[in-house]
């Protein structure tokens, strides 16, 4: 039984070591070395013999026989050993109490605690080493330290420095008397004093203001007395009444001075003459009760209105005799208007003239108006300004120029009527209607010449023709070799010399001429794999003389870059497809050739002339019926050809600014310049669609389609 004890005994001494641990970051820790015995496990090396079996010649043994040979192992053990080890231990003048070290002082503190060796931290109102003297009157606080800050003779607490008051005085500090009406300890009593009178803080006695008297100052001064104490004697005149504090007489209406003894002078007048006239425009005051007595041409209590419009004299009793002007209202005399003339008043200015008595000449211009009262000019129809010298601006029109034109496409409108003066190619009371199918022009009464179904442009009668067909009215059909818009590509992607669709390109004699749905079979359906060959062959060659065509059309165009920039036109390429019958040429094409989608891209653009002079392109016809740009239709031959700075005179758009149907006005159809066009223009340039600048001279090329090639009309 004692050794289990003896064992708990040390368990919890143990853990109470471990719990009451001093922390290393404690406050009065100190690092001690000590020497310990510490258990370390040591390593040694060992030989041990080991028998093991190995292949042998020994035939009773079974070839098998024993061998030994020495090892070595490593075994460990324990020892103890020395070492320096570092304890945290409470620092000197210092004990550990738990967990932490605890000053100690000597002598022991009395009103205070031990902060650190033999140094006492005094608690308020204490002071000394040991902390056992108290605080005197001027000073509170731990080792008395602060000043008392308390006036008027208060009592300062040591432990706080808070004040005692005497009686009349209060605040913090005890710095202020009471309060008026207040007064004893802490000011919670109350004075009874009356009249203004003070009230003694302390003692609550009442001071009485002059004119009073009694313990509560609760009593006027007797009649011919005034003054502190009711002491001194009034010296009043023409029986005027002293005032019983300040003693100022007060006196009998008609008297004045500091006695009453002069009468009110003029201007005023009541009691001590303090009642000031307030009569106007000359008008006299009854020094007795102050009333106005009002001069000709003004009324009112204080004669302050002048007379209403068509009366006059005293009191404004009188009628004017005027005209459409008011009368003076003194002497009833006519005092005409600006724009009235005559004794009464009863004329209007003459024409011409306008202002007071019609003195001013009036400088309306173009037919306006002149106004009699102010001058101001009344503008007929398309004019404005303040002398009417201005036409109404371009837009405007009416009275006062107030009225928006509604002409559309840049139409004038009259400043008179508002009538709108349509610009060529368009007609309609606004201007928002293009010239109908076949006609053109002014007001679209010329007749268009085109032929073929070809489409006209409304401003001036140009010819749009359809693929397949050229000339100046589109009356001519392609020569055999070329087709497309205006037969500027030739069949050059034709096998074995044959011609093609003079309006799709198609090649003869694969295509089954007829409407829509017709079919293109291969003759041979072992033949396709043939075809494929020679269609690569044929490419190749033709690479070979894309580049020497390149080179050939680059130095031509040197030597005629100047006469084709004075004699040739310029042209606007647009692609568009065959409405009806060739709808589905690409599909016939594709079948009769190869696989392949090269022969598909079979281009049908839509151009027309254009100066070569930097002149604005013409938009696209309104009435074409498909006019979507062929941008993803890619010609490789004339691409390189555009991109080695050819001189033709070529304009690209994108295809979202030639809508179909498009409003030629609204792309510079009428001479002008639309926004976008000018931004597509800008745009196109910096992508370098568009190489050169046309303004100085320079040309630029389109992109072809693929398998086409430019050539002139045949």
């Amino acid at each position: 039984m004692k050794p289990l004890l003896l064992l708990v005994t040390v368990a919890i001494f143990c853990l109470t070591r471990i719990e009451a641990e001093l922390s290393p970051g404690s406050p009065n820790v100190c690092l001690v070395h000590d020497t310990v015995l510490v258990s370390r496990r040591v390593s040694t090396t060992k030989p041990f013999e080991q028998v093991y079996y190995t292949s042998c010649t020994d035939i009773i043994n079974l070839f098998r026989c024993t061998r030994r040979r020495t090892v070595y192992r490593v075994q460990y053990e324990s020892k103890w050993v020395s070492q320096v080890q570092a304890v945290y231990r409470c620092c000197a003048g210092y004990v550990e109490v738990g967990n932490y070290c605890q000053a100690v002082c000597q002598p022991q503190c009395v009103h205070g605690i031990c902060q650190s060796p033999n140094q006492c931290s005094c608690e308020a109102g204490w002071r000394g080493p040991t902390c056992s003297s108290a605080c005197d009157n001027s000073h509170y606080g731990p080792h008395c330290l602060q000043q008392c800050l308390c006036f008027n003779n208060a009592t300062c607490n040591p432990v706080d420095g808070s004040c005692a008051c005497l009686p009349g005085h209060y605040g913090d500090h005890c710095e202020f008397f009471c309060p008026a009406g207040t007064y004893g300890e802490s000011c919670r009593q109350t004075c009874q004093c009356q009249n203004g009178a003070s009230c003694d803080p302390v003692t609550g006695a009442c001071t009485c203001s002059p004119g009073f008297i009694g313990p509560y100052c609760e009593q006027r001064c007797s009649p011919g007395f005034h003054g502190d104490q009711c002491a001194q004697e009034c010296r009043c005149q023409n029986g005027a009444t002293c005032h019983h504090i300040h003693g100022l007489c007060e006196c009998r209406p008609g008297f004045t001075n500091e006695v009453c003894g002069e009468p009110c002078p003029e201007g005023t007048y009541g009691i001590n003459c303090s009642g000031t006239c307030n009569c106007h425009n000359g008008a006299v005051c009854n020094v007795t009760t102050g009333q106005c007595s009002c001069p000709p041409g003004y009324s009112g209590e204080r004669c302050e209105k002048e007379c209403n419009v068509g009366y006059y004299g005293p009191n404004c009793l009188k009628q004017c005799s005027c005209e459409s002007s008011p009368c003076n209202p003194r002497t009833g005399v006519c005092q005409c208007l600006p724009g009235y003339r005559g004794k009464r008043c009863q004329h209007e200015c003459q024409v011409g003239y306008y202002g007071l008595n019609c003195s001013h000449r009036c400088t309306c211009r173009n037919g306006g108006t002149c106004s009699p009262f102010d001058g101001s000019c009344r503008c007929p129809r398309g004019f404005k300004g303040e002398d009417c010298e201005d036409v109404c601006p371009q837009g405007m029109f009416g009275d006062g120029c107030r009225y928006p034109c509604d002409c559309a496409n840049r139409a004038q409108c009259d400043p008179v009527s508002g009538v709108c003066n349509c610009s060529r190619g368009w007609r309609g009371p606004t201007c928002s209607e293009s010239c109908t199918h076949g006609h053109y022009g002014k007001d679209c009464k010329e007749l268009c010449l085109c032929e073929n179904d070809a489409s006209c442009d409304p401003v001036n009668g140009d010819c749009y023709c359809k693929a397949g067909y050229m000339g100046r009215f589109c009356d001519q059909e392609c020569s055999p070799g070329y087709y497309g818009l205006y037969c500027k590509q030739q069949c050059l992607h034709c096998d074995n010399g044959t011609t093609c669709d003079r309006v799709t390109g198609a090649c003869y004699p694969s295509v089954i001429s007829g409407r829509t749905g017709d079919k293109v079979e291969s003759l041979d359906p072992a033949g396709k794999h043939i075809a494929l060959i020679i269609g690569v062959v044929i490419m190749v060659i033709l690479l070979v003389l894309l580049i020497m065509v390149v080179v050939w059309y680059r130095r031509r165009l040197r030597e005629e870059k100047q006469k084709r920039l004075n004699g040739l036109p310029s042209v606007v390429y647009q692609a568009t497809t065959r409405p009806n019958d060739y709808t589905n040429a690409d599909d016939i094409v594709a079948a009769s050739v190869t696989d392949t989608k090269s022969s598909t891209d079979l281009p049908n653009p839509l151009y027309r002339n254009q100066p070569a002079s930097g002149g604005r392109p013409v938009p696209t016809p309104p009435n074409m019926t498909n006019n979507v740009l062929f941008t993803s239709f890619k010609n490789l031959e004339m691409e390189k050809l555009g991109a080695v700075g050819g001189a033709d005179e070529h304009v690209y758009a994108e295809a979202d600014d030639y809508k179909l149907n498009r409003d030629p006005n609204e792309l510079g159809a009428c001479g002008g310049s639309d926004p976008r066009y000018e931004d597509m223009r800008t745009k196109l340039t910096n992508k370098g669609k568009v190489p050169g600048n046309s303004k100085r001279g320079k040309t630029r090329h389109p992109r072809r389609n693929k398998h086409t090639k430019e050539s002139s009309s045949p």
